[in-house]
């Protein structure tokens, strides 16, 4: 438990940040608004009665996005105090819990999402059996993090961070019975470049130059 102690700690002292990005680790508001609007793009959005849950949700940050879209069955888990007391929103409800004993009746939620929240994780396997457990018979889980394929990679390299590969999380949602539906690259460039990310992202091959991916399951 020794990174998620770290991160913990870590994410304790950030909750009192005045800037809303650095509250949840994010280098900067854009990172965090691309990594949070691509996520929300894999959620269905025909049914807004949908019950969705935030796993690493922070201060909350994502309800608004998933509230403007018209969802309003919105619950999130995280395992800083500090993150949900200094939460940023009045929508949805906000747990503090362990990721790895879920407080939640199963197959309970139609769509489970994790925004950078395995790269803090040393046993991803318990995380994702975990998010199997609560999410209904064909529902999503959408997990978004750090790319192990990437050229990059060595600029968020830490003793702390677990990186994967798609691959390797795919692996681990077969294993819970998801079937993996889409796999979603994410490019960041300098600020002076930003307008060729999207053309840059549906290139085949654009995985070793993206920061993060979004993988996104069905569960059978």
């Amino acid at each position: 438990m020794k990174i998620e102690n770290y991160w913990k700690s870590n994410f304790d002292n950030l909750a009192s940040s005045r800037e809303v990005h650095k509250m949840s680790g994010w280098i900067n508001s854009y990172y965090q608004y691309k990594n949070f609007s691509t996520t929300l793009n894999c959620i269905p959005s025909k049914d807004l009665d949908l019950h969705i849950l935030d796993i690493g949700c922070g201060p909350g940050v994502f309800f608004e996005l998933l509230s403007q879209r018209g969802f309003y069955n919105i619950f999130g888990i995280d395992y800083s105090l500090n993150q949900i007391k200094n939460k940023k929103t009045d929508k949805g409800y906000l747990i503090n819990a362990d990721t790895y004993f879920l407080p939640i009746k199963k197959s309970k939620f139609d769509v489970v999402v994790s925004i950078g929240l395995i790269q803090h994780l040393s046993n991803i396997d318990v995380a994702i059996k975990e998010m199997a457990a609560v999410t209904k018979k064909g529902g999503r889980i959408i997990i978004q993090t750090l790319n192990a394929d990437s050229i990059f990679k060595k600029r968020f390299h830490s003793s702390n961070l677990t990186l994967l590969s798609s691959r390797e999380i795919s692996a681990v949602l077969t294993d819970n019975n998801i079937m993996v539906e889409n796999v979603k690259y994410i490019v960041k460039l300098p600020q002076h470049i930003q307008f060729l990310e999207h053309l840059i992202e549906p290139i085949p091959g654009s995985s070793i130059l993206s920061h993060d991916l979004i993988i996104v399951g069905r569960k059978m």
